[in-house]
C-alpha cells in the first residue's frame, strides 16, 4: 500500500511537470503562443496610445474651460463698467 502511494505521488508529480512544460511550450515556443504574445504587445501599445490621446483631449478641454472663464470674467467687468456709465447692453 505504501509503495502504491509513493508511485501515485510520482505519477502526479510527473503529470504536473508535464502540464507546466506543455504550458511553457505553448506560450514561448509555439507559433501561436508567440503570435499571442505579439498581439498582447500590440494591444498594450494601442491602449497606451488611446490613453495618451484621452489625456491630451482632457488637457485641451481644461485649457478651453479656463480661457472661457477668463473671457466671461472680462465680459462681466466690461458690462459692469458700461452699467456704471449708464449704458445698457441689449440682450440677445
Amino acid at each position: 500500500m505504501v509503495d502504491n502511494l509513493g508511485a501515485g505521488y510520482i505519477v502526479g508529480g510527473v503529470g504536473i511537470l508535464l502540464a507546466i512544460g506543455q504550458m511553457a511550450w505553448s506560450k514561448f515556443f509555439s507559433s501561436s503562443g508567440q503570435a499571442e504574445g505579439q498581439l498582447y504587445g500590440q494591444l498594450a501599445e494601442q491602449l497606451k496610445s488611446c490613453l495618451d490621446r484621452i489625456d491630451d483631449v482632457e488637457r485641451k478641454l481644461d485649457d478651453e474651460r479656463r480661457l472661457r472663464r477668463l473671457a466671461e470674467d472680462r465680459i462681466s467687468v466690461l458690462e459692469n463698467e458700461l452699467a456704471r456709465h449708464g449704458l445698457e447692453i441689449p440682450k440677445q
